[in-house]
């Protein structure tokens, strides 16, 4: 697994709250996901709101992401939005398809990901 971590340069454009959010979204591994109430428990925050927020002004989100917001899901497993709408969610799961993440899609069009893919942090 590539080691992921963010630059100084970096740094010095994000809160420290963004900081700790990112870190903790580094740490998941390709091919699996964690929950946003996941990644506030582990950075010991009380709201998986404030962490979807952070994750949806990632500057670091592209073609080849040094925070890989794509791996982080509701906690009922579904998908959630991704790169700030839910306009975007064929591309998230296409991106975690590549990486071996099973998703799955309802009758109603609801994408799920198989829990056997989920991350927990230590």
């Amino acid at each position: 697994m590539k080691n992921l971590a963010l630059t100084a340069v970096q740094k010095e454009t994000l809160s420290p709250f963004q900081i700790k959010v990112y870190e903790a979204c580094m740490q998941i591994p390709n091919g699996k996901v964690a929950t946003y109430k996941g990644i506030a428990d582990a950075i010991h925050c009380r709201s998986s709101q404030a962490v979807g927020q952070a994750l949806k002004r990632n500057p670091y989100n592209g073609a080849n992401p040094s925070v890989p917001c794509h791996r982080v899901i509701k906690s009922d497993l579904s998908v959630g939005g991704f790169a700030g709408s839910y306009d975007n969610l064929n591309k998230k799961k296409l991106i975690l398809e590549e990486e071996g993440v099973v998703v799955v899609v309802d009758v109603k069009g609801s994408m799920y990901v198989n829990e056997q893919h989920i991350f927990t942090f230590n």
